[in-house]
């Protein structure tokens, strides 16, 4: 779906910023080749911004998150 989204504004001529929090290996793994030639053929680039999370407990938080999301998925399917 995301080389279908990429093509599509690439063919468009269209600028298209991605953004994400992954890695650059794992987000060249995500988009594949395909993806990737269409952001970097026509003179798009690809950067890795690196540094450590700022945020106070961040990681923390997020755990938190992800298993209050999990225990609300296991109580929706109990009914």
């Amino acid at each position: 779906m995301l080389f279908q989204i990429i093509d599509g504004r690439y063919n468009e001529g269209l600028p298209t910023i991605i953004c994400g929090n992954c890695t650059l290996d794992w987000f060249k793994t995500a988009i594949t080749e395909p993806g990737l030639s269409r952001i970097t053929g026509s003179g798009g680039s690809v950067l890795e911004l690196v540094g450590r999370d700022r945020r106070p407990d961040g990681k923390a938080r997020y755990k938190k998150k992800v298993e209050l999301i999990q225990r609300l998925k296991k109580l929706a399917t109990e009914d």
